[in-house]
């Protein structure tokens, strides 16, 4: 086997400028991806960012709205979930123009009829 590329039948010669054409265009085609995918996960990021930024900000707004008031942590909880459509107790999905789920409704409206019947005395 010969040591030189100029020793070689012109159909090698033909056939390596293509195998090194098509190395060319695979890398040149690579190089674009690879760049556009750091671009996506440059933008991506940025966004995360943001994303990040706008949720820390949008509770520091709810929690100033309720802070501002001057009530207890726990007042501040029940109103939060109330606002959000959640029961005060549990956070479950409230019952439609109620403050509390089914669960807690059943619960309070035994507890309030327990104390009425406590309060009314018997002569």
């Amino acid at each position: 086997m010969s040591d030189s590329i100029d020793e070689l039948p012109p159909e090698e010669h033909k056939r390596i400028n293509l195998l090194s054409e098509q190395a060319r265009v695979a890398k040149d085609r690579y190089a674009r991806e690879s760049a556009k995918l750091k671009a996506d996960m440059a933008h991506m990021r940025g966004l995360l960012v943001n994303l990040k930024r706008e949720a820390t900000d949008a509770r520091k707004a709810h929690v100033e709205a309720y802070t501002a008031l001057g009530i207890s942590r726990q007042r501040e909880w029940q109103r939060a979930r109330t606002s959000k459509g959640q029961c005060r107790l549990c956070g479950d999905p409230s019952e439609p123009d109620e403050k509390h789920c089914a669960k807690h409704l059943s619960h309070l409206s035994v507890n309030v009829k327990q104390a009425k019947k406590a309060r009314i005395v018997q002569p």
